[in-house]
């Protein structure tokens, strides 16, 4: 089977940052690069967020990461079918329908958590490695030229995050992965890169369209605990509006 072009460009020597191997690298995308076009209207770019701007773009934060295979895998891994599940701009939101197909395991007039886990139609997992997927990769890369630091700092629980994601070791006891939903209609179409919040130097975020995903660190919360989209086997979501946290 012929490569994409994508693939075929791949070019800058190695070694890729998630098998470690010396192979040739591809230009890596920090948020998949099928959430640009997805977020793209006839006559409007992407709105991004970042720490310093919000603004429609047709730059896209890329740069030499991984290898063609590892590439592929985070593609078959959770990207493939998470980007199709993101709310729309005509206002459609299918991963809040599928959510519908079961009654909450918890109910208030602002807020919902449904157990994933017991729905066929949801690939939890997929959810797990998008969202740790992105994480990670802004935490071994800096994704700016004039930066050489990472775009987020984890520490040493960056490595401990690769090896979960490659299936070779267990998540992290000290990490929750959280997942909240904004009910639609989702307002505005947007995605933000990861950040830390504020001063609060052991939260960090990301939202696409419809999905608020953040990742707590240190002593965690009985709540945070509960609420661990990884840790609990029910696998809890929260649907509750998420929009003002990030606009």
């Amino acid at each position: 089977m012929a490569k994409s072009p994508r693939y075929a460009r791949a070019r800058t020597p190695g070694p890729c940052k998630f098998c470690l191997l010396d192979k040739p690298l591809c230009e890596s995308h920090l948020m998949p690069k099928g959430l640009y076009s997805f977020c793209r209207t006839a006559d409007c770019d992407p709105l991004i967020i970042t720490k310093q701007m919000m603004r429609p773009t047709c730059r896209q934060t890329q740069d030499y990461l991984l290898c063609a295979d590892c590439e592929q895998l985070f593609n078959r891994s959770g990207e493939n079918w998470v980007l199709p599940q993101l709310a729309t701009v005509d206002g459609s939101f299918p991963f809040y329908s599928l959510l519908q197909k079961q009654a909450p395991v918890f109910a208030e007039p602002d807020l919902a958590a449904y157990a994933v886990t017991n729905n066929a139609d949801i690939k939890k997992n997929d959810l797990i490695h998008f969202a740790l997927g992105i994480f990670w990769k802004a935490s071994v890369h800096s994704w700016k030229r004039e930066r050489s630091t990472p775009w987020i700092d984890l520490g040493s629980q960056s490595e401990e995050l690769r090896k979960y994601l490659r299936g070779e070791g267990g998540f992290p006891q000290n990490m929750a992965l959280i997942l909240e939903v904004s009910p639609p209609p989702v307002g505005a179409v947007f995605f933000s890169h990861p950040v830390v919040r504020g001063k609060h130097r052991e939260l960090f975020f990301f939202y696409v369209p419809g999905m608020f995903f953040s990742l707590w660190r240190g002593d965690l919360t009985q709540e945070q605990r509960i609420t661990c989209l990884v840790s609990n086997q029910q696998g809890p979501v929260v649907v509750v509006d998420t929009t003002q946290r990030v606009t």
